[in-house]
């Protein structure tokens, strides 16, 4: 059976009651449970990123309180812990968890509920236990708090409800410390009259005092007669007793409490006003509950005061937008002060993401709240919110951990632009100034300088250092490789002019041997993604003429069309902005069809902000603006071969003058003033030239290009036309 664990979770439900509105009622089960592997092996959590004071992850499988069996689910909270601290300090007392999805609480009616996770306290009525081992932490971690769905909670702090927000978290973390404690009786016996419902909550005989606990208050009408009175703010406080078991205040602070004894009320109901209840008044001192439970140790003088909470959002995957990241920070700062007027200023707590020292990562993406575009959509908007939004030291910066990637994405765009000359050179400037750290940034910061005239040896040879023994790189020297960093790498090699193939060669086997079965790529817990994919097929088709990568193009292009929303955006679930630009630039490198890249434009468009960003992110701006730019402005000559006629399309006698009639189109807006057009019998490598034009071509228009052959013989013939064959046209 394994090793049994005392286990304590507290459940929070939120009632009601005909003529006023109850808070919540809240209640702890004890129970043992034991190891949870083979739930374990199906639930899987991974880390998005950090964004401000929020930790994202995506989760698949069954998140609900309880198993199907009634067994505690405690698989699903233990790996998201497990996953929070691959990347974060073991320096966190509690995990407060919000989903962006509904799941089963405990009794089903469940608001939200904690899960004591270790008890070193003595003197609070818990036993001493430690599972922190199971959730990823030396010691450390507490317990953590299930706050639910954020959809179904109030996080505007204007709106009047946003207390019962603050009052279930400040509940739920209090069940920390209470309720459990018994008492001494006169008669020399332990009683637990204290305590309500599930024995984890306050008496509803009990003067509370307001704890967020419940109990209730209480009027003596000395006439063996108490009736309830509940001030508009009850419920909203934590009491001397609940200071004292959470080592706030020395058991000399704490006055008497009166407990009615009344045989025939119920003492597990819920607080109420007016209620008049008939019995005899006592009261229990901290004298009766120390003679029971033992002094609280550690004391009042020694306790801890200063606790750090960590705030996860856990998501189905491919469902967060970012927007939500506002309403848990409302949440954060308002249970920061919160705590601290609970505890009259004894107590602290800090929600804060402290992640480890040297853990390099690829830059997650932030989306902000952002005001609908009333114009139509205009790229010029873009390029200008950038230059303003550039800082004064020439970064431009998403996060502060993202400053390099959104730098190096602003400069190489704004590089294309007369007007914002000035803010690619203090671009260039920042960057130049700053060592890159993970191998995204390294890579990005070669390609930026690319072209500009400065020496990249040095750069070039800290690439080239840090790839691995498979040919692959990863986030950092010596980290597993990776299809993203690699591509990147590869992309950079190319971008400096570095031709060495005892780099490139292992890179492209290892990108190949890699590529997953449904032919896209992407790490092995998360599947083939449209950012990997897409810069893994960038990367192959800078490298197809020296490598055999047709095929895996092919397939791996397949992949990346099916990603296409019906919005005409691309995404892994739904669309966003920097999938659909990094997927159409890739797409239109790969010379795709020209209508699945004119609706992912389409859909890019659409999105505008009315301050001409997208979503308020330098780095969206630029993804946007530059595949704008690329699908529409720059040059782009296409030839495919249903653009290829001939006249007579048969040969019926021989020998026969044949005119092949090529349409080729400029799909970008900007006119190629001449291109050269060869034609060749066979294919060009191998092939007999059999003629060659230089024309010009309109932007966004098809110009016809004419050639004649003769036909001697009865035997097939393949003609191949090539558009620029000296690469002159960008």
């Amino acid at each position: 059976m394994g090793s049994k664990h005392p286990w304590t979770k507290t459940v929070s439900l939120f009632l009601s009651r005909a003529g006023r509105k109850v808070k919540t009622l809240l209640f702890l089960l004890f129970v043992l449970f034991i190891s949870t592997t083979s739930f374990a092996q199906q639930f899987t959590a991974k880390s998005l990123g950090d964004y401000g004071n929020v930790t994202v992850m995506e989760i698949q499988g069954n998140y609900d309180a309880n198993n199907t069996d009634g067994t505690i689910n405690a698989a699903p909270r233990q790996a998201i812990a497990q996953e929070f601290f691959k990347t974060h300090k073991d320096e966190y007392d509690f995990l407060v968890i919000f989903t962006n999805f509904d799941f089963t609480m405990p009794e089903g009616e469940a608001k939200a509920f904690y899960e004591g996770i270790k008890n070193d306290i003595r003197g609070i009525g818990v036993d001493p236990f430690d599972n922190t081992s199971l959730y990823g932490s030396n010691g450390k971690l507490q317990g953590t708090v299930d706050m639910g769905n954020l959809s179904g909670i109030i996080t505007d702090p204007l709106d009047p409800k946003f207390e019962d927000t603050l009052y279930v978290l400040s509940h739920e973390l209090m069940h920390r410390w209470a309720a459990h404690v018994k008492f001494k009786d006169a008669d020399g016996s332990v009683s637990s009259a204290l305590l309500g419902q599930d024995g984890a909550h306050w008496s509803y005989l009990l003067d509370s005092g307001g704890s967020v606990l419940y109990g209730n208050q209480w009027q003596d009408n000395k006439n063996n007669t108490f009736t309830s009175t509940i001030p508009q703010n009850q419920m909203l406080f934590y009491s001397q007793l609940d200071l004292y078991l959470m080592g706030m205040i020395g058991p000399d602070k704490v006055l008497p409490v009166l407990l009615i004894t009344s045989p025939d009320t119920d003492p597990t109901q819920l607080p109420q006003a007016g209620v008049t209840v008939n019995g005899a008044a006592r009261y229990v001192t901290i004298d009766q509950i120390i003679a029971a439970m033992g002094p609280r140790i550690p004391d009042a003088a020694t306790s801890q005061k200063s606790f750090k909470t960590a705030f996860i959002f856990a998501t189905q995957p491919g469902t967060f937008t970012g927007q939500e990241l506002y309403g848990i920070e409302n949440i954060r700062s308002g249970q920061v002060t919160r705590f601290s007027v609970l505890t009259n200023g004894k107590g602290i707590v800090e929600v804060a993401s402290t992640p480890k020292d040297n853990i390099p990562t690829n830059p997650g993406v932030i989306i902000l709240p952002t005001t609908p575009r009333t114009i139509p959509p205009n790229i010029n908007d873009g390029v200008q919110w950038l230059a303003a939004n550039q800082k004064s030291d020439g970064s431009w910066a998403d996060l502060n951990q993202t400053t390099e990637r959104d730098t190096a994405a602003a400069t190489v765009l704004l590089k294309n632009f007369i007007a914002t000359q000035a803010a690619y050179q203090g671009g260039l400037q920042w960057l130049g100034g700053i060592s890159s750290g993970n191998m995204d940034f390294l890579s990005r910061k070669i390609q930026t300088f690319a072209g500009s005239g400065t020496d990249l040896t040095a750069l070039t040879n800290e690439l080239l250092s840090r790839q691995n023994p498979d040919g692959g790189w990863g986030s950092d020297r010596s980290y597993p490789s990776n299809p993203v960093d690699t591509a990147l790498a590869i992309k950079a090699l190319s971008a400096a002019g570095y031709s060495g193939q005892q780099a490139v060669s292992p890179a492209i086997g290892y990108l190949k041997n890699v590529q997953n079965t449904d032919n896209g790529w992407g790490s092995q817990d998360k599947g083939s993604t449209v950012q990997e994919t897409s810069n893994v097929l960038s990367a192959f088709n800078q490298y197809r003429g020296a490598y055999l990568l047709d095929d895996a193009i092919t397939r791996g292009t397949g992949l990346l069309v099916s990603k296409q929303n019906s919005d005409g955006g691309f995404g892994n679930s739904p669309s966003t902005i920097y999938d659909s630009a990094t997927a159409g630039m890739t797409l239109a490198e790969l010379n795709a069809s020209g209508n699945i890249i004119s609706q992912a434009v389409s859909y890019i468009l659409n999105q505008q902000s009315g301050d001409g960003s997208w979503n308020q992110s330098a780095y969206q701006t630029a993804l946007a603006v530059e595949a704008v730019y690329k699908a529409t402005v720059d040059p782009d000559l296409s030839i495919k071969p249903q653009d290829i006629t001939f006249i007579p399309a048969s040969v019926t006698s021989l020998p026969t003058n044949v005119v092949i009639n090529a349409s080729i189109w400029n799909l970008g807006a900007t006119s190629v003033p001449q291109a050269k057009v060869v034609i060749y019998g066979g294919n060009a490598a191998t092939g007999t030239k059999i003629g060659e034009q230089t024309l010009a071509f309109p932007g966004q228009a098809a110009t016809t290009v004419t050639f004649s052959t003769v036909i001697n013989d009865g035997n097939e013939h393949f003609y191949t036309i090539v558009v620029d064959p000296d690469s002159l046209i960008k």
